[in-house]
């Protein structure tokens, strides 16, 4: 899917910067290469003519935030920094890291932190049992889809059904694994499951033997702000023990978290 920047912004706002917004997008498209791209490659993604994109690499190649390879870029090292900019000017995931770390001191599984990005869960804070062997290489910064998510449900679940609607109508909803949940009525049925039971399950969804469970983390509006969840192979743990095991200890994570009184406004996915 190409990702016009031209057509993307909608805007009619006389003080945006068209330039600027062509290196983000060529940024995020270099994003969806991780081994790289050719000029032509990146200039059917980004939907500009390849003089253009030739000129928007150079420029971020000289500022540190592409590497070129004879024929092929890719995205630099420095560009982490503009993600950790905003990780660092939310000192509520740095308050929650040690909850997080004590949690995977007795488990053999992972807990995380999340909020919606659009579409997408950003992955914003994260411990892993030093006992546990995880199938998908997930970091800080790490975006996955909302609808195939457990974290993605439970942030979903705290938005108006007219704008869960327009969130998944922005994408494609491809099936990740044969258990992915790819149809818009299944899905609106399991967000408001979600908002009766206050927990959302991911059975090998996203990944081939890997299953969640999350739990909100609202703010001091009651709004949910984030989203909790803890992962584990198949072979850890089953679907009831997700919830007869884990939930309890999950939700006394969330309450931690929440007693902090620093988590932000509600991130609407707009």
């Amino acid at each position: 899917m190409r990702m016009s920047a031209d057509e993307q912004s909608g805007t009619t706002n006389k003080a945006y910067v068209r330039s600027l917004e062509r290196g983000l997008v060529t940024i995020r498209a270099l994003g969806e290469f991780p081994d790289g791209a050719t000029l032509s490659e990146v200039s059917a993604k980004v939907d500009l003519d390849r003089a253009t994109t030739r000129r928007l690499l150079l420029t971020l190649v000289d500022m540190g935030y592409v590497r070129q390879d004879k024929k092929q870029f890719v995205l630099a090292p420095r560009v982490l920094e503009l993600g950790f900019s905003y990780f660092s000017s939310m000192p509520v995931w740095e308050a929650a890291q040690p909850f997080l770390d004590s949690y995977c001191e007795t488990t053999l599984g992972t807990i995380s932190i999340g909020v919606l990005d659009n579409a997408e869960v950003i992955y914003v804070a994260r411990a892993q049992s030093r006992r546990s062997v995880y199938a998908i290489n997930v970091t800080v910064g790490s975006r996955f889809p909302c609808y195939s998510t457990s974290m993605g449900r439970v942030l979903l679940s705290g938005l108006p059904n007219e704008q869960i609607a327009e969130v998944l109508g922005s994408i494609e909803l491809k099936a990740r694994t044969p258990n992915t949940t790819v149809s818009l009525g299944d899905l609106m049925a399991s967000i408001e499951n979600v908002r009766d039971l206050g927990y959302a399950i991911s059975n090998e969804e996203t990944e081939i033997g890997i299953r969640s469970i999350a739990v909100p983390l609202r703010n001091r509006k009651g709004d949910i702000a984030a989203a909790l969840n803890t992962s584990f192979q198949v072979s850890y743990a089953t679907t009831a023990e997700l919830v007869e095991t884990y939930l309890p200890q999950l939700r006394d994570v969330a309450a931690k978290i929440e007693a902090l009184n620093m988590l932000p406004s509600r991130k609407t996915g707009n």
